[in-house]
């Protein structure tokens, strides 16, 4: 990865466009609380990227902003691909993906209420930073293949920071005073989103007594990290906050280990660290779903 400096400043600007969203356009352009949570994502990379872009060309940093870049993968529970929601390149410096998820709470008999599937927030933030792990490790090739949704560029062949951003208004998700029982699955996810500590790495697994209606039917595989993670939480236009989390600098390729008391190649887990795992993965979902 690059230089710690370097990466600081890359912090610097996303948490600068945030800044800009809040002042300029806080809610992307939402017009009901109706909008589904694909649309309000959707809006939220089309407004970050427009940020980015504004910010880069006032400073001249060289840096330009795109969103949805399509990288082939084998190694996720997924169609093949990691789909980026927005990508930075850099003739000299390389690439940046941010990822984005956006979730908020529900309006109901005039009221307000959790989000749908509330313990799916922590653990789809936490999959986002392992999308960003296995970019940085240089274990999914980049350079070549990727292509921009909208410009169709292809990528630059070196992922030198990542970024990952949890837009939100349902406390719980911040508050660890917040007795709040309805974690399910997804507890260990919470804790990472909840504790005092604030850096992560190692393995996030799935709580479950049915390994197959989590796991294979859901595709909530257990998590396994190479890097370390920070994690942040930030203000935003009340009574939204964002969490921001970013891998701790180091320029060691991460080696992906699973529990040893299981096989490496266990499907259950991700990244998948084989085509046999993948492949068992695959044909136990197709059981259980």
């Amino acid at each position: 990865m690059a230089n710690t400096m370097e990466n600081e400043d890359i912090d610097g600007l996303i948490n600068e466009a945030m800044e800009l969203l809040a002042e300029t356009n806080g809610n992307f352009g939402r017009t009901g609380p109706d909008s589904t949570r694909e649309e309000l994502e959707e809006a939220f990379q089309i407004a970050l990227r427009q940020a980015l872009n504004e910010l880069s060309r006032r400073r001249g940093n060289g840096w330009t902003w795109c969103r949805e870049v399509r990288i082939p993968t084998d190694k996720l529970a997924n169609e093949g691909q990691i789909i980026v929601d927005i990508l930075g390149r850099h003739a000299d410096r390389g690439m940046v993906p941010i990822e984005l998820k956006y979730v908020t709470m529900r309006q109901a008999n005039g009221g307000v209420r959790p989000p749908s599937d509330a313990p799916a927030f922590p653990y789809d933030v936490l999959k986002d930073c392992l999308r960003c792990d296995l970019l940085l490790s240089g274990m999914i090739p980049c350079g070549v293949a990727s292509n921009c949704g909208e410009c169709g560029a292809i990528g630059l062949p070196k992922i030198v920071h990542a970024a990952v951003i949890g837009l939100t208004d349902f406390s719980r998700y911040w508050d660890r005073n917040d007795n709040y029982k309805n974690r399910s699955w997804a507890r260990n996810s919470f804790e990472i989103l909840r504790r005092e500590e604030n850096e992560f790495t190692g393995i996030v697994k799935t709580q479950t007594t049915n390994l197959n209606e989590s796991i294979y039917a859901r595709d909530r595989c257990h998590l396994s990290f190479g890097y370390e993670w920070r994690r942040e939480w930030r203000d935003y236009l009340k009574p939204f906050r964002y969490v921001y989390l970013r891998p701790s600098g180091t320029t060691q390729v991460p080696a992906y280990n699973h529990p040893d008391d299981l096989d490496p190649d266990d499907s259950a887990y991700v990244p998948f660290m084989s085509v046999d795992a993948r492949e068992v993965f695959y044909r136990l979902k197709e059981i259980h779903s």
